[in-house]
């Protein structure tokens, strides 16, 4: 397989590059992705690395109201889940694309997401900063909820402290490789006026699990 037709002039380039050389003897690389609605993480990586031979075995975890809107566009390489469980043996990656903060308890989901032991997690467009962590009230555009309205335009997510955050990855035995500001998205504005003045960064990061003999 030549990975060097692989660019990473953006996010989904470096991580088929990086799936591409840490797999490249493997069969079928397993994927956990979390929050990856449409399927849109699968279609980018997948466009990038199938042309070379690359099998991925693509899993969704998704709200129910997902996993039925996308069930039918399954196929022998992607497949939507509402529960882990369902999942039913180890991933090599986890990927998560502007989810994970959204949860009610981030860190008790980056736990059981990490159950899995892959071992890459590719997180993108994730809210860190230097500021103390913080829920807020933020707008999302009704295009960025697969057509849902309504209340739904209206949430909460974490604006989560850097350090910790990174710090609950390093307990978990997973390593920063590299960390990557991806800018500010206007689908998670705050609309509560005591942080309007709090760093609204987004941020692109890459871990590695850490060999338990080092």
């Amino acid at each position: 397989m030549n990975t060097n037709q692989i660019n990473t002039d953006n996010w989904h380039d470096t991580i088929a590059h990086i799936t591409s050389k840490e797999f490249s003897n493997s069969d079928e690389i397993k994927i956990l992705d979390f929050g990856g609605g449409a399927g849109e993480g699968y279609h980018e990586i997948n466009k990038r690395l199938a042309p070379l031979g690359y099998n991925l075995n693509w899993n969704i975890l998704e709200l129910p109201f997902f996993v039925d809107k996308y069930k039918k566009q399954e196929d022998k390489n992607l497949k939507w889940h509402s529960k882990i469980c369902d999942i039913e043996q180890k991933v090599d990656i986890l990927y998560s694309d502007a989810a994970i903060h959204c949860v009610l308890k981030w860190k008790e989901k980056t736990d059981e997401l990490c159950s899995t032991s892959p071992k890459y997690v590719f997180i993108n467009r994730i809210p860190l900063g230097n500021h103390d962590t913080f829920k807020a009230r933020v707008f999302r555009r009704p295009e960025y909820m697969y057509g849902i309205s309504g209340n739904d335009d209206e949430f909460h997510v974490w604006f989560i402290n850097e350090e910790e955050f990174l710090g609950h990855m390093d307990c978990l035995g997973y390593s920063l490789i590299q960390k990557n500001l991806h800018g500010i998205h206007d689908c998670h504005k705050p609309l509560d006026k005591q942080v309007t003045d709090e760093p609204k960064e987004r941020k692109s990061l890459i871990l590695k699990k850490r060999d338990k003999h080092a």
